[in-house]
């Protein structure tokens, strides 16, 4: 394991990280948050670039929970998903804190990328193929060669999600 001391985003450069230290400590995100009492900078890459220095050429699973910052590293990962070097992503969204429409332009992509996006809770799985998840905050976009490993006749919604990854 390799610790890089970056935020994940679409840019290489410096980026604003908001912190709340008092309400939900730890909870930081490129996305200004409502009870934010003081921001940093820190380091940015996208993870595409990253992977093109480390002659990274397939990632089996990318797991996010950024607080929002989920649409700016989707984005660092186009020229990746276009290419087919992500086989799995977990993401938690976090409808209130973006811009509305973002998220859903982020399913978008992962979909015309050729993944197949799903809504996950800890009871069901279901196949999501446009639009926002409806129950739960969290969805998993799968590749075709993902799928036919973890699920041979196709049935994703007969997995148990945790016990899989």
């Amino acid at each position: 394991v390799d610790i890089v001391p970056s935020a994940v985003s679409d840019i290489r450069g410096s980026i604003v990280i908001y912190v709340r230290s008092v309400l939900e400590p730890g909870a930081t995100s490129r996305m200004q948050a409502l009870y934010a009492d003081k921001q940093v900078e820190a380091d940015a890459i996208a993870l595409d670039d990253y992977c093109d220095e480390q002659g990274i050429d397939s990632v089996d699973l990318v797991q996010m929970d950024i607080e929002g910052g989920e649409i700016f590293a989707i984005e660092g990962m186009r020229r990746g998903l276009e290419q087919g070097r992500y086989k799995a992503i977990m993401l938690e969204l976090h409808a209130g804190k973006v811009p509305p429409g973002r998220l859903e332009a982020l399913l978008d992509l992962l979909r015309v990328s050729g993944l197949t996006v799903y809504e996950f809770s800890d009871t069901s799985v279901l196949p999501l193929a446009e639009g926002m998840p409806e129950s739960s905050n969290y969805v998993m976009a799968l590749s075709a060669d993902t799928i036919a490993a973890i699920a041979p006749d196709g049935r994703i919604e007969a997995l148990d999600i945790p016990r899989v990854f």
